[in-house]
């Protein structure tokens, strides 16, 4: 009989159509249900299959295939315009590595303008990671407070995402990676801020005006600070007629 593998570009496509989560519940830990049977046909076909959760897999399997259609033409993270879900990790964790520098002891990494960008905690031996990466109006692409994560559709390409690991990719390609799989969080991605870039690679990080590679960053409230030490911004929010950041002096 051969052997069940799903290659990585229907994966991509039935992650895509779902926006990245169960098409019945969101939950963006998937897997891929054969809607026509695979001990029927033993197929790869995307307009045959649906991106569930563990728990929905099981239960619509058992349904009638004409449920799992209706899912795939309005799947549940469609509907809301967002992907959610938590991060976590049995670790307790020493230090961040962030483009090959090591942070310990210093819950924000990076700031802009008086906002916290990558920020941490630790609460009863559990790391709760924070972090905003907007979009070019300054609205998030992707948020997270205290572990619980939320991406923006409008600008996902693609997103990766499991208990320990969380991977987007944005429409430019630009990515940001939060990797918890192992003793030492690691982060790494390339990103746009307020038309700057911020890129974080295995060796080097590279923001504007400083490149740092292998230093250490030990028992700082902030380690990285952009700005011009004068003003703070606040980010959009929906309360706004237009929204937009607003900069403001200190």
């Amino acid at each position: 009989m051969k052997r069940r593998h799903i290659p990585d570009s229907i994966k991509m496509q039935l992650r895509q159509e779902a926006f990245f989560g169960c098409a019945e519940c969101g939950s963006p830990i998937l897997e891929f249900h054969h809607i026509i049977p695979w001990s029927e046909k033993q197929h790869n076909d995307v307009d045959h299959m649906i991106a569930l959760c563990p728990t929905h897999h099981t239960s619509l399997g058992e349904m009638h295939p004409s449920k799992c259609y209706a899912l795939k033409k309005n799947p549940y993270n469609l509907r809301k315009g967002f992907l959610r879900g938590m991060l976590g990790t049995n670790k307790n964790f020493s230090a961040f590595d962030i483009g090959g520098n090591t942070f310990i002891n210093t819950p924000t990494i990076l700031e802009y303008y008086g906002k916290p960008i990558i920020q941490y905690k630790v609460f009863r031996k559990q790391v709760l990671l924070s972090a905003y990466i907007p979009e070019k109006d300054f609205w998030p692409s992707l948020e997270i407070v205290e572990n619980e994560v939320t991406v923006n559709r409008k600008q996902a390409w693609d997103i990766v995402f499991r208990t320990n690991l969380l991977k987007l990719v944005r429409l430019d390609k630009s990515f940001f990676e939060i990797d918890l799989r192992k003793d030492e969080a690691k982060i790494s991605g390339k990103i746009e801020i307020g038309g700057q870039t911020f890129e974080f690679t295995p060796k080097y990080m590279n923001i504007p005006s400083f490149t740092a590679q292998q230093c250490t960053f030990k028992n700082l409230s902030t380690a990285l600070s952009i700005g011009d030490g004068n003003h703070t911004v606040h980010w959009p929010n929906f309360a706004m007629a237009t929204p937009r950041p607003i900069f403001t002096r200190i």
